[in-house]
């Protein structure tokens, strides 16, 4: 790894949650590794690339906000990359074809077409099954890094597992689904939409078109079912608490604080107003080595567990408790105590 692709992972991971997850913008990442704009959006690319990690674009108040990161598992070895055996891992049998040869590039529909077609008159056992497969092997990466990335974030698959199972799902698709993508206008973006619609269904388990998950009222719920705030848990990710920690995110951006940092921090106190009792909270927020290590201070981080979950003493309420003056003016004393260190 390059040392501008480390700098930008080491900086992820000391602001990821449990889950490899952190809210961060580019401007932080270029405060912190002291690297070029330009350079470090280069990065973030060539390692979103490469299967290091997943990224989700938000909108703020209608603009582009931080990025939602995702590291992901990476497979630790301590031999030299030329000397691991190439893995194996697909659902569908690939053909045996030497990719030394002619093949066509994404931007070359009508070449893609007539590969197609010479392939079917040879059926499917000459040169030009040979092209068709040559151009699939070339162009997975980038042409379908989607699908790529889905079989790393749902079906669990290391990136290299899931470029070869993408790789057999496609094969398989320009076998069954030959006349759709030989018919088509554009057959490349033909052969990608049937291969993520397989992939989804069939390996990734992904909620299917049209179908969606809706909050339900708790007072709905049937007896003796555990809701979200009743369960027992020992950490707390960006997502578990999202559109409850928006209003102070938001807030603490409002005041000052960089969007990078206001998630992060905001993430961590939650965790441990989780982790530790009532009586506990504050103290230990204060004491907080993460806390700490993004700069917060201990009056600042009693500041911040104060806007969370209120006073120790319960003379002020939670945020969810307050109204929304009531959260910019807390918001306003966290981000005053976070500059004054």
């Amino acid at each position: 790894m390059a040392p501008a692709d480390t700098a930008v992972v080491m900086e992820l991971a000391h602001l990821a949650d449990w889950r490899g997850e952190s809210v961060v913008s580019v401007a932080h990442l270029v405060d912190r590794t002291h690297l070029g704009v330009r350079t470090v959006k280069r990065v973030l690319a060539r390692l979103e690339a490469r299967g290091v990690l997943l990224r989700r674009r938000r909108r703020v108040d209608g603009h582009q906000g931080a990025s939602l990161i995702r590291l992901l598992p990476q497979a630790a070895s301590a031999a030299a990359e030329d000397d691991v055996e190439e893995i194996r891992v697909y659902r569908f049998p690939l053909p045996e074809v030497d990719l030394e040869g002619r093949w066509v590039e994404t931007s070359d529909n009508e070449g893609l077409r007539e590969a197609i077609l010479g392939a079917i008159d040879e059926s499917w056992r000459g040169e030009e099954m040979g092209v068709v497969y040559r151009s699939l092997d070339r162009a997975v990466t980038q042409q379908m890094a989607g699908i790529i990335h889905e079989g790393i974030e749902f079906a669990r698959l290391r990136p290299d597992e899931s470029k070869a199972d993408t790789t057999s799902w496609a094969w398989q698709v320009i076998r069954e689904c030959t006349e759709r993508i030989v018919t088509a206008d554009c057959p490349w973006a033909m052969w990608t939409v049937i291969t993520k619609r397989a992939t989804r269904s069939g390996r990734d388990d992904v909620l299917p078109e049209g179908v969606r998950v809706d909050e339900v009222d708790p007072s709905l719920m049937p007896e003796g079912v555990s809701l979200p705030g009743e369960l027992a848990v020992d950490a707390v990710a960006v997502d578990d608490f999202e559109r409850v920690l928006r209003d102070p995110v938001d807030a603490l951006v409002a005041a000052g604080m960089d969007e990078t940092t206001a998630w992060a921090g905001t993430r961590r106190v939650a965790e441990l107003a989780v982790l530790k009792g009532s009586s506990r909270r504050h103290t230990a927020a204060a004491e907080d080595a993460r806390l700490e290590d993004l700069g917060v201070s201990a009056p600042c981080a009693r500041a911040w567990m104060t806007l969370l979950v209120g006073s120790r003493r319960g003379t002020r309420g939670s945020v969810l408790e307050m109204a929304p003056e009531e959260v910019e003016g807390m918001a306003a004393k966290v981000v005053k105590a976070y500059q004054d260190i």
